[in-house]
């Protein structure tokens, strides 16, 4: 692990996140370069990437590069025909790029509540579904759109009509599995016939935070109730399983993001995979300007340029050939974190909140006692000024911004409550490096400074206390 950024001394700062390359990512860079298909218009490591990503990491049988994680949530709520108004629950505590895109794609951000954990509680969920703010139904008619959609499906309907035997066959046999149903039983026709059958429709986007997977079995329970169109965030959760299934693999569509501090990077990228070609083949459509496949230069639509380069697409090969070496790595060291930090004045690294997970080792996250909560900040001040240690606070909860303060927040209480829970979580927590290749000096280091200050500020607390 090596770090450009420098303390006061010339010690080097420990990086919260950094990425791990080797002669491979070199070695297959060059080979795109010289092959002279450096954009996302053509060359094999596009291909080569999504599949290999979509089959190996998501469990999915189509993937579509994009070039980020937050294009790749934009892009599937539009593949996923989205209209003005169409409410989208996502969690209030989480990165800002599920919002983001939400509202970008036209869509009514609705904030959900988390549990204990930090995951989008699928009690609120249900709150949500059951309490339906209904306002808004009206604006969700768009004829228009809908003719703007079914005009796409017809410049598409050779590979429908070719795959409409396979995705029948496909929905038995999934049914048969431990695959949640509504799975795979997004039909060809059901994009259009969702907006033409009902007024309104509702969008879910589960973020697996900090690697950790969502409840997706109670999740995708509600969704089959409730007919919800579930996205899931797998930006952090890179090869996350639950019951040994790929997170990625239970909703509609699952997006991932290649950002330098991912597990696996591209510097920049995304994908957008699912179990359905008919979407995924929507998604590469509107992914590339939306230029009918059967006629060059004609646009029947209003696409994007989300490309991901082959250049990119080359690195991402390469990592993904390395990807079990970079997820044992980051494992081992949250292993060594909880191991020396666990017994440290009731901190707790990583943990997991039901026995059925497989966590994806994306970034050490550190859980204060309820004691120290309101001392995270100066942990964290103290380990990067006299440390030199960098760390990041938790998220902060959607709510507490100016662009989404205005949004309907939902708990399992019901709509219009306050999300108390993703105000604790952003409290509670702070990340610390991870990095696949850290040495062993480096994590003793770490250990040993969070000791110290997390036990130094405890005592003077106890001083306190006792003086009062």
């Amino acid at each position: 692990m090596s770090a450009q950024l420098t303390s006061p001394n010339q010690r080097p700062i420990l990086r919260v996140a950094e990425p791990n390359f080797s002669q491979l990512e070199e070695d297959f860079l060059l080979k795109a370069w010289r092959s002279t298909f450096v954009s996302g218009a053509a060359g094999h490591h596009i291909q080569q990437f999504e599949q290999n990503f979509a089959q190996k990491v998501a469990g999915c049988k189509y993937g579509v590069a994009c070039c980020n994680g937050t294009v790749a949530i934009h892009l599937a709520l539009k593949a996923l025909n989205i209209q003005p108004g169409d409410e989208v629950f996502v969690p209030d505590f989480t990165y800002v790029a599920a919002a983001a895109a939400a509202v970008v794609a036209g869509g009514k951000v609705v904030l959900i509540d988390c549990d204990e954990g930090g995951r989008i509680d699928p009690d609120a969920i249900r709150a949500a579904c059951t309490s339906t703010n209904t306002t808004n139904t009206t604006n969700t008619t768009n004829t228009t759109n809908t003719t703007n959609t079914t005009n796409t499906t017809n410049t598409t309907t050779n590979a429908t009509n070719a795959t409409n035997a396979t995705n029948k066959a496909t929905e038995t046999k999934t049914t048969e599995s431990t695959t949640p149903k509504s799975t795979l039983n997004f039909t060809p026709n059901s994009i259009t016939e969702s907006i033409e059958s009902s007024s309104s429709r509702q969008f879910l986007i589960a973020v697996h935070l900090y690697g950790h997977p969502c409840d997706m079995i109670e999740i995708m329970k509600i969704a089959n109730q409730y007919n919800l169109i579930v996205i899931e965030d797998c930006a952090e959760a890179h090869g996350a399983k639950i019951n040994n299934q790929y997170v990625g693999s239970f909703g509609n569509a699952a997006t991932y993001s290649f950002f330098a501090n991912k597990i696996m990077t591209t510097g920049e990228g995304g994908m957008v995979c699912t179990n359905d070609q008919t979407l995924a083949t929507r998604v590469k459509f509107l992914c590339t300007h939306a230029m009918d496949p059967n006629q060059r230069y004609y646009h029947t639509e209003i696409g994007f340029n989300y490309r991901m380069s082959n250049l990119l697409a080359a690195v991402g090969c390469a990592q993904l050939e390395r990807f079990d070496e970079l997820v044992n790595g980051r494992r081992q060291l949250i292993e060594y974190y909880r191991l020396h930090l666990n017994n440290v004045c009731d901190l707790s690294v990583n943990p997991t909140f039901t026995n059925n997970v497989t966590l994806c080792p994306w970034l050490a996250c550190v859980f204060l006692p309820n004691v120290l909560m309101n001392k995270r900040d100066v942990i964290c001040k103290i380990l990067l000024e006299q440390y030199y240690i960098d760390t990041r606070p938790f998220f902060h909860p959607m709510s507490s911004m100016p662009p989404y303060a205005t949004c309907e927040t939902v708990t399992k209480e019901g709509r219009g409550n306050a999300t108390l829970g993703a105000t604790r979580m952003h409290q509670i927590g702070f990340n610390i490096p991870t990095a696949s290749d850290m040495n062993m000096e480096d994590q003793k280091y770490i250990v040993d400074s969070i000791k110290t200050v997390v036990e130094g500020i405890a005592k003077e607390m106890a001083v306190v206390e006792d003086v009062v």
